[in-house]
């Protein structure tokens, strides 16, 4: 996938709860329901099919960036019925996706529980998508830096 696409440095694959629960919906799909939400509404890219466990033997990755160039400038993958792939120009906005990804579908999730939701209209969305797009970089690399002090100052792995 690296080699396919010079624009991707980074791939972060997640089944965290949230998202892997939004891959297995017929409507899998984020809402602009709030602001984390609208990241998401430009770059997304939803497989509405599963099509079985990937191994080394499978043709998975190349079906990915297939898929990829498909569809120009999707950062984020929802896998059906599995979880979601992100890919950045670096690892920050990689691990960002799928952090505000997973942020994103809580908010959603929990909106939609609790009555009826009042959507973000789209051309709003649009500008918020835009407005995010422009500042990614800065802010993922902060994100990152800020998580992984304090992941390393909390827990002894090394």
């Amino acid at each position: 996938m690296y080699k396919d696409h010079e624009n991707i440095n980074a791939i972060v694959h997640t089944h965290s709860i949230k998202s892997a629960a939004l891959s297995c919906l017929r409507n899998n799909s984020i809402q602009p329901v709030h602001q984390n939400s609208c990241r998401f509404l430009l770059n997304t890219l939803y497989e509405k099919t599963y099509d079985g466990i990937a191994t080394s033997q499978s043709d998975e990755a190349q079906r990915i960036s297939n898929l990829l160039f498909q569809a120009a400038n999707r950062e984020v993958l929802v896998l059906a019925n599995h979880g979601i792939l992100t890919f950045g120009k670096t690892l920050a906005v990689a691990f960002d996706h799928a952090y505000y990804f997973e942020r994103a579908v809580e908010v959603q999730f929990l909106a939609f529980k609790a009555g009826p939701v009042k959507l973000i209209d789209k051309d709003t969305a649009v500008k918020t998508s835009k407005q995010l797009e422009q500042n990614k970089i800065p802010f993922a690399m902060v994100h990152l830096e800020s998580f992984v002090r304090k992941y390393f100052s909390s827990n002894k792995i090394m």
